[in-house]
């Protein structure tokens, strides 16, 4: 096992069980490894000997989050992860008002603003690990607000009483009422992804009783709508060529009588 991963884990069991472990009252102080590498004696030696000295508390106010106090206490929104798990909370939800927090002191990583002054002392170690660390928990909060934002978009006011109205009326399969009212909330929020997936819907079902009616060129041209709203709706491709073809074979049919 090299260094670095021997320095993630070790980082990750220190605040694990500084968390959650029972503590002597008074602070021994941990000695330094004689060795260039962390060996598991060294793991040992400081999963037990870390004192309850080893966090501070912070009561949460309304509108604060986990990287509101990353930010705080470290300097980096991106550590946010590590307040969550030393709480025992999942790293998706927020703390809540007037909840008491413990923030972790973490080998390499300074409480801003704290006097440099510890009653236990860790092994001096490469800040290499943490370093990758915190590249690690950037590109997942990358993810999960691409994930978030591609979810939903806040709409409001007027905007939302029309995105609502149009969802219950293609629930009550009124598709054509229903695309007048998700067209007015597109023309607003042109991104809304509720709004995009419903007008596509209420397009593409009141095209399918076009074309059985043999309104077969307005069919046409409500697929092909259903095609800007989604690329790649191989159905809507195949029905727009079944309506041409149906009003060739028709239109054909009318000339020869």
């Amino acid at each position: 096992m090299n260094k670095k991963r021997i320095y993630i884990l070790l980082v990750s069991l220190f605040v694990f069980f500084a968390g959650c472990a029972t503590w002597e009252e008074e602070p021994t102080e941990i000695s330094k490894s004689t060795t260039t590498e962390t060996t598991e004696a060294d793991l040992q030696n400081l999963r037990e000997k870390v004192q309850t000295s080893n966090y501070l508390e912070h009561t949460i106010k309304p509108g604060e989050e986990f990287s509101y106090l990353a930010q705080t206490y470290y300097g980096d929104p991106d550590l946010y992860p590590l307040i969550a798990q030393y709480n025992k909370i999942p790293k998706s939800s927020n703390p809540d008002p007037g909840q008491v927090i413990k923030i972790p002191r973490i080998p390499g990583i300074p409480i801003l603003g704290e006097k440099k002054e510890s009653k236990v002392k860790v092994p001096e170690l490469s800040l290499v690990g943490v370093q990758e660390e915190k590249k690690k928990v950037a590109t997942e909060v990358r993810e999960e607000k691409g994930v978030s934002e591609e979810k939903k978009e806040t709409i409001t006011g007027q905007a939302a009483a029309y995105r609502d109205h149009g969802i219950e009326l293609f629930n009550q399969r009124k598709f054509k009422e229903a695309i007048v009212e998700l067209d007015k909330v597109l023309n607003v929020s042109p991104n809304d992804k509720v709004a995009i997936e419903y007008s596509f819907k209420s397009y593409f079902q009141y095209g399918v009783a076009l074309y059985e009616n043999k309104s077969y060129l307005t069919a046409r041209d409500h697929f092909k709508i259903c095609l800007r709203l989604k690329e790649n709706c191989q159905e809507c491709n195949e029905y727009i060529k079944m309506c041409e073809a149906d009003y060739n074979a028709k239109h054909a049919k009318d000339i020869l009588d």
